[in-house]
């Protein structure tokens, strides 16, 4: 009976080790993303800017920038956080506040090729006095 089953046993091993150069490798961990975690972090009054918009704009060739994208558009939470993942490369970012009753605070950021460490970018939104400066209503 044990020279049946070896029998049987050889051709299915070898048919078995025939196929081993077909089966596809394994697949390689995931390498790290290139994109770096940035929060944009919205103040008005020393407060979180609640519902602020936030445009961000690349300035020039920008690493992983979607296709026929001119600016993102991000909307701050109750914290005064509106976060995103971006690439290497020059950006600049304008916060509105939601009643458009403060003036806009702006500014940029640079991400160097290589960097891996998240980023807070903060920007405080101005009241607009007009007792102070001449107002055209």
């Amino acid at each position: 009976m044990s020279g049946t089953i070896r029998a049987i046993l050889v051709p299915i091993a070898f048919f078995l080790t025939s196929l081993a150069p077909a089966l596809p490798a394994q697949t390689p961990p995931p390498q790290p993303s290139a994109e770096v975690l940035v929060t944009m972090v919205v103040t008005e009054d020393d407060a979180p800017a609640l519902a602020a918009r936030v445009t961000i704009r690349p300035m020039g060739a920008v690493e992983g920038w979607p296709e026929g994208k001119t600016e993102l558009s991000l909307t701050t939470d109750l914290r005064g956080h509106a976060s995103t993942r971006l690439g290497p490369g020059k950006y600049k970012v304008v916060a509105h506040q939601s009643l458009n009753i403060k003036l806009p605070a702006d500014g940029w950021f640079l991400i160097r090729p290589g960097e891996r460490h998240p980023r807070k970018i903060y920007l405080k939104l101005i009241y607009w006095d007009c007792a102070q400066v001449t107002c055209m209503l």
